[in-house]
């Protein structure tokens, strides 16, 4: 069937679940912007159960059966099938088959990385599922590169965040100095950092006893029994999260890899002031010194270090506060969308020209 581009866009995007990810955050913004740019969206989740308090106007669609989900659909036409993950892409392709789509995959990660070395079959599978669909798109030019050098290539569009959503709160103050991070603690391979980050703050601690430490994003943290006080704000969404990050004037990332490093760039955009591991797409926003610190992967002194300068340089923090919201500003979530639809419309006017050939 030939279809007018120039009309309003039927896309269905499919997430593995629903949860406080930066990876299901990012689609769920990007969904937003499409529906206030008169697109019709649907979104579905090969997983039952999904944290609703998420900023979202999306009821999701739970595949119960993923292998018969080209059913469910069958009798809907879209433009797009959208595969947000690995896993994601076996019923995206069925989808797009069904439905007459064409399947673009969102590459937030080389999520065969979180696997490496755990799970051989899982590994495979997901390096498998990068030649499974034509036209990849990735937020980072180091998420491109590592496609790349798999043999794979993929559109870059800018990371986008809700800067109605992500600015700096109030935040009463008590004169002490404040740092944060994000706690997930049963990251596969430490992909997030913890153990890190657990000694770096204890280290500063023990240094300096008039420090507060917090951590977001786990439950049962207690259960870590970690050597010193913190304060924790457990699992966050997006309406509590700016405020999380406006409590603190240091936001440390620690990750070992990552497609984009979300965190790093709400926590500016929030006004604290980044110590980023030198992994993932950081340099796609962070310069060091200019709007923030890069420091090594794996690396506890130099973390301690860069968290001491900021404590003891207030012109240098305020310096690169200022720059950071200068930085933000171009990953308005509207600006994102336009070229990810961008890339989308160029690739079904492919599919409607390889269509058209085939007629002939």
């Amino acid at each position: 069937m030939k279809r007018e581009t120039e009309q309003p866009l039927r896309i269905l995007a499919v997430l593995p679940t629903i949860n406080h990810y930066g990876g299901v955050i990012s689609v769920l913004n990007m969904l937003e912007e499409f529906l206030e740019l008169g697109h019709h969206c649907v979104l579905a989740t090969l997983s039952k159960y999904a944290k609703l308090d998420l900023v979202t106007r999306f009821s999701p669609v739970w595949l119960s059966a993923p292998e018969r989900a080209g059913e469910l659909f069958a009798d809907q036409i879209f433009d797009f099938v959208i595969a947000t993950s690995w896993e994601t892409v076996p019923v995206t392709l069925a989808l797009a088959a069904a439905t007459g789509a064409v399947p673009i995959y969102f590459v937030q990660d080389l999520e065969a990385d979180f696997v490496k070395g755990i799970d051989d079959l899982k590994y495979s599978r997901a390096l498998r599922t990068y030649g499974e669909i034509d036209t990849k798109i990735v937020k980072t030019h180091h998420l491109r590169g590592r496609l790349n050098a798999i043999g794979w290539d993929a559109h870059v569009i800018r990371p986008g965040m809700n800067l109605n959503i992500f600015y700096p709160r109030p935040s009463p103050r008590d004169g002490t100095f404040r740092v944060l991070a994000m706690a997930r603690p049963d990251a596969p391979n430490n992909q997030r950092g913890f153990p890190l980050i657990v000694k770096a703050f204890a280290e500063l601690c023990a240094k300096h006893p008039h420090l507060r430490v917090g951590f977001f994003g786990a439950s049962g943290l207690e259960g870590h029994n970690l050597p010193f006080a913190y304060k924790d704000f457990g699992p966050v969404g997006s309406k509590s999260l700016p405020a999380v990050y406006s409590w603190s004037d240091v936001f440390i990332d620690a990750s070992r890899f990552h497609g984009f490093g979300r965190t790093g760039v709400e926590a500016m955009a929030c006004g604290s002031v980044v110590v980023l591991s030198d992994s993932g797409g950081i340099r796609d926003y962070c310069v060091d010194g200019k709007n923030g610190l890069i420091v090594p992967v794996d690396d506890v002194p130099a973390i301690v270090a860069a968290v001491e300068q900021l404590m003891h340089d207030t012109p240098l923090r305020l310096r690169l506060r200022a720059a950071a919201f200068e930085t933000v500003k171009q990953f308005d979530d509207r600006i994102a969308a336009r070229e990810f639809l961008s890339v989308c419309l160029g690739s079904l006017r492919n599919h409607l020209r390889t269509a058209n050939l085939a007629t002939v």
